[in-house]
């Protein structure tokens, strides 16, 4: 667990860059620290492993003030993923993934040992071991960063806009990959963005930061989206936000039609549309009656949201939304009219 306890951080010149912040981030859980550029809230992260002091106020890492702390101990039972993962660029990847853990004590072969096992975890072949970071994409670089970060095994991940510097697509792939891992470990993560739309997918939490380091919500992230604390709340969230909100309404009352033959290759469905899957049972194309294919872009999971819903209605040409069990195996399919239907009664509820 995390305390800061009206804590502030003033520079020399008089500027005040976080100021009188106090929250606490429980342990096993993401909070998101969001806002505009130059809020205070990669300074408010920054505190917790002492890269920055704060001016006043206590700050706590399981009930032990971090300033009393020895900064070397302190800064191994946390891990840190920077923008650009930064990375060391005369070392392979295998190397500066076990970098940490060679700094702690490990073998060269334990920690190696060690750097494979992380690789994987993140979803990276073990091929890219030998590799230098100037042979990665950027995507991957990033997951060599998560990577080193968790190769101690650290109770807490500070996390500094990771996934700000690489494409769309990538970036997708990278929050889902640290869903999965959070899902997993049940790290302490403190995750740093300016993206209102991550920080809504990933925090358990979310601290939204205003003009001059002023925390001006702390909340849920429906909550952060329903009931704003403030204006600049309503207007740094935006006017999306009754949309954002749909993905904490559930798609549960929405009819499915059983998929005939699902887990073969070929599914039928309604109207002369059918769904290709793949060796798991996992949709991968559209199919018309006159067999021209179209990718499968979204899915709703059976127990998933109505914006998820939608966004698999408007994204299908059948009209229809692919509907998954929790492992991604195809199940049916949900009509464009049955989903618009429900969320024209959650409009009216």
């Amino acid at each position: 667990m995390i305390t800061f306890s009206a804590v502030s951080k003033v520079y020399p010149d008089g500027t005040s860059a976080v100021d009188g912040l106090s929250l606490t981030v429980e342990a096993g859980t993401v909070t998101v620290f969001v806002g505009p550029s130059g809020c205070g809230k990669t300074t408010a992260m920054r505190m917790i492993n002492r890269m920055t002091e704060p001016t006043e106020g206590t700050l706590s890492v399981n009930g032990a003030d971090t300033a009393e702390a020895d900064r070397t101990q302190l800064r191994r039972g946390i891990g840190y993923v920077m923008q650009h993962a930064g990375l060391l660029p005369h070392r392979s990847v295998l190397d500066n993934v076990a970098t940490v853990l060679r700094l702690t004590g490990e073998s060269r072969k334990a920690a190696r040992r060690i750097a494979y096992d992380m690789l994987a975890r993140v979803g990276l072949e073990e091929s890219l071991a030998a590799r230098y970071p100037s042979q990665l994409s950027g995507g991957q670089q990033q997951r060599v960063g998560v990577a080193r970060a968790l190769a101690s095994d650290p109770p807490i991940l500070l996390m500094d806009e990771p996934f700000s510097a690489v494409d769309p697509l990538v970036r997708q792939d990278l929050q889902q990959e640290l869903l999965r891992l959070q899902a997993q470990l049940r790290k302490t993560i403190v995750f740093v963005t300016h993206d209102i739309e991550e920080a809504l997918l990933l925090g358990d939490k979310i601290a939204v930061f205003g003009p001059g380091g002023v925390l001006q919500q702390h909340d849920s992230p429906e909550q952060v989206l329903t009931a704003p604390a403030n204006d600049f709340v309503s207007r740094f969230v935006g006017r999306e936000r009754g949309i954002r909100s749909l993905a904490f309404a559930s798609a549960a009352g929405v009819p499915i039609t059983p998929a005939s033959g699902a887990g073969r290759g070929r599914v039928a469905l309604q109207r002369g549309w059918a769904l290709i899957v793949d060796a798991e049972g996992r949709p991968e194309t559209w199919e018309d009656s006159s067999q021209v294919r179209t990718p499968v872009t979204a899915a709703l999971s059976e127990d998933g949201s109505l914006r998820a819903a939608v966004d698999a209605v408007l994204s299908s040409p059948a009209h229809m939304a692919p509907v998954t069990d929790r492992s991604g195996r195809l199940i049916g399919a949900a009509e464009g009219t049955d989903v618009f239907a429900a969320l024209a009664g959650h409009a009216r509820s």
